[in-house]
């Protein structure tokens, strides 16, 4: 399910699915012996979404979450604050993974030659 509203909204609601059982193992190509190995394969069932909001003044908020059908439990959560200018931008973003959490503050300026890529922009990607 995909949902958008004039490019200021965006909802999208998925699932990701692999059946369990034998699958063949990836093994050392130069070592004939691991080739051709089964393992068996958990049942893997998912639903996943993702929401994100474009407000007048260039905040952005959005979300998105990865939840557990055969746990019954969300497995991992992300939450974005971006303020996008055509100089500057801000983006606040939180991970709740199981492990651990993760908090992360970054600027970018505009303009200043190449910088990485964000680590959190797949959470405001339209």
């Amino acid at each position: 399910l995909d949902f958008n509203i004039r490019d200021r909204i965006k909802i999208v609601i998925g699932e990701r699915f692999t059946r369990g059982g034998k699958m063949a193992q990836v093994g050392d190509p130069y070592n004939p012996l691991y080739l051709g190995d089964l393992f068996t394969a958990p049942r893997i069932q998912f639903l996943t979404g993702h929401f994100l909001a474009r407000f007048a003044g260039g905040m952005h908020v959005a979300a998105k979450a990865y939840y557990d059908r055969n746990e019954a439990q969300p497995v991992e959560v992300h939450y974005g604050l971006m303020y996008l200018t055509e100089c500057w931008s801000a983006t606040l973003a939180y991970q709740d993974l199981p492990e651990r959490n993760e908090l992360f503050f970054s600027v970018h300026l505009k303009g200043l030659g190449g910088t990485r890529p964000n680590r959190f922009a797949y959470l405001f990607d339209f």
